[in-house]
């Protein structure tokens, strides 16, 4: 069975339906002030499907040469522009992204079902907490790190010394870090 893609807050399909509703508000307001917040807020809109209609060519591309060309890394995050931000910061650097995971039970499966060297976990998923993943992927080898608002002292005593890269982050500590990773998993 095909699921079709549904049309949801990131797709150019739906920011272009909202400017063009602000558009129209805006031709229908009396306050130039009025008109004037509606017409940037479409303004923002329309940037936001250029951005939303780009992303999937930016994935499409071959990944980079480098010292991380071909590593599978494990992305669990529950926010979809970072998650997707993410796995774009990795395809740039050459890896190969599984996921994103927006909870644990989609990362165990994925954990399950793919080869990862490799992962990025989140702390806090919504409602759930990805410790379950960060013992699943320990269980295999496989090393990690977690990216997270969270502070290293609210980790369980026996996750605190994984590596912990708090948000916000700066995407070339990121990618080394993951490099590392990867350098220390092949040998």
């Amino acid at each position: 069975m095909q699921v079709e893609s549904p049309v949801g807050p990131d797709s150019p399909e739906h920011c272009l339906r909202e400017a063009e509703e602000c558009d129209r508000l805006a031709g229908l307001s009396r306050s130039v002030a009025i008109r004037q917040i509606l017409q940037s807020v479409a303004f923002h809109w329309r940037k936001l499907a250029e951005r939303a209609a780009e992303r999937p060519s930016i994935r499409a591309r071959r990944p980079a040469a480098g010292p991380t060309t071909g590593v599978r890394v494990l992305v669990v995050e529950d926010e979809t522009a970072l998650a997707d931000t993410l796995c774009d910061l990795l395809l740039g650097a050459g890896c190969e992204p599984i996921g994103p995971a927006e909870n644990v039970a989609i990362a165990l499966g994925l954990i399950e079902t793919s080869r990862i060297d490799a992962a990025i976990l989140d702390v806090r998923l919504m409602d759930e907490m990805s410790y379950a993943v960060a013992y699943a992927l320990r269980a295999r080898g496989i090393p990690l790190m977690f990216l997270t608002a969270s502070e290293r002292g609210q980790l369980p005593v026996d996750l605190s010394d994984e590596i912990l890269i708090e948000k916000p982050f700066k995407a070339p500590m990121l990618i080394e870090t993951v490099r590392r990773m990867a350098r220390a998993a092949m040998m």
